[in-house]
């Protein structure tokens, strides 16, 4: 059994005082311990009757709606409206302009969705993340632990210092954009501390990560093979987290964020 989300205990204060007061980092743990819930990932046979991030509920398991990161199309990038990110998408290109950097435009589209097809992102953001400030405050500078827990959105774009727009997003008064090369070189070296297994799935189509860390096969594996990696698993799930998102979006050439 994985972790049960309903003992969640890392408040936005607590978190705060472990980083110095900071509030990008505490408002994504913060929703994340408000969406908790009871939670065991259902089986494959039961995923194929669950749409995306949707509400789910059965007797034995309760799928809810909570922090996600996903990737985003074209359509999503472009777009007008409440699902679009047309202003985010505007703000960037203006400030890559601005930085004599090449417009962002080559947003891919909409993949059709295929379970290991690694043409889709999403994971839900479950556990506690206090392990994973410690984490980082073990092995990062400060500026690498706020650009890796800062950004409301990730793109395949090199960015030397991140890009915050005044616009909303979904926790935050602003939005705050990441290249994914910068954070695959912070991930990677967490990634490298904890000695994070080639067990970890590569390919988060659906949950995947989720599942893998909360289902049972992580601690499994952890107690047949132990190491740095299995001494906290939830702060392991977040570097793996962050380090497959930073692939996907480089792979894929498409933007992360939170949703």
């Amino acid at each position: 059994m994985g972790t049960n989300v309903g003992q969640l205990a890392t408040s936005a204060a607590e978190l705060a005082r472990s980083t110095g007061g900071q509030q990008r980092i505490p408002a994504i743990a913060d929703a994340t311990a408000r969406h908790a819930t009871l939670y065991r990932p259902p089986s494959e046979q039961e995923w194929t009757h669950i749409p995306r991030t949707g509400v789910v509920s059965g007797a034995q398991y309760v799928v809810a709606m909570g922090v996600y990161l996903v990737d985003v199309d074209a359509e999503g990038w472009f777009g007008e409206g409440e699902e679009g990110r047309s202003q985010i998408a505007a703000g960037l290109n203006a400030e890559l302009v601005r930085r004599g950097l090449p417009r962002y435009e080559s947003v891919p589209g909409a993949a059709g969705f295929v379970r290991g097809s690694g043409q889709s992102f999403e994971e839900k953001l479950v556990p506690p993340m206090d392990g994973l400030v410690a984490l980082c405050e073990a092995h990062l500078s400060e500026a690498e632990t706020e650009t890796l827990l800062g950004w409301t959105v990730l793109v395949p774009v090199s960015l030397d210092e991140e890009i915050e727009l005044p616009v909303e997003s979904s926790y935050s008064d602003s939005t705050v954009i990441a290249g994914a090369p910068q954070i695959l070189a912070i991930a990677g070296k967490l990634a490298a501390a904890v000695a994070l297994p080639p067990e970890v799935p590569e390919i988060c189509d659906n949950l995947d990560l989720t599942n893998w860390f909360l289902d049972g096969a992580a601690e499994k594996l952890a107690a047949t093979r132990p190491g740095p990696w299995g001494a906290d698993l939830d702060a392991s799930f977040y570097v793996a987290l962050y380090l497959r998102a930073a692939q996907h979006s480089l792979r894929r050439g498409c933007p992360v964020t939170y949703c």
